[in-house]
């Protein structure tokens, strides 16, 4: 595609026209002629998943994704052809939803292809000025793409390096031959310079899901245990974020910011507890992190903030399991006296 549209551009009659032109068309700094060689084009992808959330190219799970391909480091285009190889295995569907032509006046289409798991995309500026982009970086093609397992996108993903199926070309006044590929070794009829691709370029988390458990407390100090307190209520004051308990005693909250949070676990009949969660990076397994269990007192069955007489007679009633054996007994009354007439004074706990 690239020699033959090449080979008309360079007749004499087309010659003549653009050396006419130079002359007759204002000068524009952002296609100045002469920039080729001297920019450091790099292609890249970003990741959005289903529900509009970044995601991370080298940790893709199973599911669909927006991949937009960037260009940054130039600050105009006259043709570009995006040529990319992918794994089936992987990816299981790929199409194009749209491209900067489809945006970009001074940009149209020259074409775009999707077959034997390779996609290829061709555009072209209507004029001589080249059309401008943004040197941080312009969204040249916009992906859908299905990943049928888990990947990294670099590994299943793969540009391409012949430069008759990738290149970009800056300027029409550098030449209609000369323009940046990614393997300046291989032979040409035209000048090449280096260009640069990633994939899946390195993608710093600033959002991070925790995941806790809070077990039924058997000491004033709120110690944790093994016995799950399920149907607990936390929440992250001063926030609309609250989860409940499972059966387990486990909670979880997503797309945390690194900083530091209180929570407040807070149950039918407990004394209610605050502890403070600093979210970390360096705490983190990528964008996991696992906090510490919270014990809780859940014995204060009329929420007056103390264990008397009257919690007596609704433990009798209710006959909580405190130890998570499975059964009401004796070693759980046990466990109700060292609470009943005593101040609960929790440990001061740090999740990190």
């Amino acid at each position: 595609m690239k020699h033959t549209f090449k080979s008309f551009l360079t007749t004499p009659f087309v010659c003549l026209i653009l050396i006419i032109s130079i002359f007759a068309l204002p000068f524009n700094a952002n296609a100045e002629a002469g920039t080729l060689g001297t920019e450091t084009p790099e292609l890249s992808c970003a990741f959005t998943d289903a529900n509009g959330k970044s995601a991370d190219g080298n940790r893709l799970q199973a599911g669909t994704y927006y991949v937009d391909v960037v260009l940054s480091g130039m600050k105009a285009v006259s043709i570009v052809e995006l040529t990319a190889t992918y794994d089936p295995e992987y990816i299981s569907s790929l199409s194009v939803l749209s491209t900067y032509a489809d945006e970009h006046d001074g940009m149209k289409k020259g074409g775009q292809k999707i077959e034997n798991n390779t996609v290829s995309v061709f555009q072209v500026a209507e004029s001589d000025d080249a059309s401008t982009i943004d040197i941080n970086g312009t969204v040249l093609v916009s992906l859908s793409v299905t990943v049928a397992s888990s990947c990294d996108f670099a590994d299943v993903f793969a540009f391409s390096k012949n430069p008759s199926l990738c290149f970009i070309e800056a300027s029409y006044k550098d030449g209609y031959e000369d323009c940046y590929v990614l393997d300046t070794s291989v032979q040409t009829t035209c000048k090449t310079y280096p260009m640069t691709a990633d994939a899946s370029p390195y993608y710093l988390v600033t959002e991070f899901d925790v995941t806790g458990n809070v077990t039924v407390a058997k000491e004033l100090t709120g110690a944790a245990t093994t016995a799950p307190a399920s149907g607990i209520t936390v929440t992250i004051k001063g926030t609309d974020k609250s989860t409940v308990t499972a059966e387990d005693g486990s909670y979880s909250f997503t797309g945390l910011n690194i900083g530091e949070y209180t929570l407040v676990f807070s149950g039918a009949h407990t004394i209610d507890r605050e502890v403070t969660l600093k979210v970390e990076r360096e705490n983190a397994d990528y964008d996991q992190i696992t906090v510490d269990n919270v014990g809780i007192c859940v014995v204060d069955y009329n929420k007056d903030g103390k264990i008397n007489s009257t919690d007596v007679a609704l433990f009798s009633k209710f006959k909580t399991d405190l130890n998570g054996d499975g059964q009401f007994d004796e070693s759980d009354t046990e466990i109700f006296k060292s609470f009943f007439r005593q101040t609960v004074a929790y440990t001061q706990l740090e999740l990190k």
